[in-house]
């Protein structure tokens, strides 16, 4: 009974710190056709599982490394630090320059790769809830990750029905217009 409650911590955890990467999917997809929605984000669900288990077993064993968690704390600390200070014009310019692109495999790639990059806070907080037993940690990621990314259709279905929210987001206004498809 005891390891079903940490289970479902870990997918209550996992899914309440997800809540951000289901808007961030959601906005990747709109540029496909609605029919490909579920085909990227169904993909990117499973690279995701991927990719989080083995970096939960990597953190996980590291964790046990003395200084690791002050070291961890400090780089998240000035993580949010550059995060509160505003970018310059360079960097900015920079990220309006970058194109997700507009195929589904590259709207899988983009959707793994925010999902990883925001997610590594949400790995520590998982495994300490699982008490380091990666087999928990396996189990709440399998059943809350496409919880998440089921949540991001819905929301892309929503953000497509009402665009002026993308706006209000401080989105790329053009994002949600559909170009030429590459499958």
């Amino acid at each position: 009974m005891e390891n079903f409650l940490i289970i479902m911590n870990v997918i209550f955890i996992n899914t309440l710190l997800s809540s951000d990467n289901a808007v961030a999917v959601a906005s990747l997809v709109l540029p496909l056709e609605p029919v490909y929605w579920k085909k990227a984000i169904r993909w990117g669900a499973v690279a995701l599982v991927f990719f989080l288990v083995a970096i939960a077993a990597a953190a996980n064993s590291v964790m046990a490394v003395p200084g690791v968690k002050v070291v961890g704390a400090t780089l998240l600390y000035w993580i949010a630090l550059r995060l509160l200070i505003r970018e310059s014009r360079e960097d900015q310019k920079v990220r309006r320059s970058f194109d997700f692109g507009r195929s589904v495999v590259t709207v899988v790639v983009s959707i793994v790769a925010v999902d990883i990059a925001t997610s590594l806070d949400n790995v520590l907080a998982i495994i300490s809830a699982a008490k380091g037993n990666m087999f928990d940690v396996g189990v709440g990621i399998l059943v809350s990750i496409p919880m998440i990314l089921w949540g991001s259709e819905r929301i892309a279905r929503f953000l497509e029905r009402f665009p002026q929210l993308i706006r209000m987001g401080g989105c790329d206004p053009n994002l949600g217009r559909r170009t030429n498809i590459d499958v």
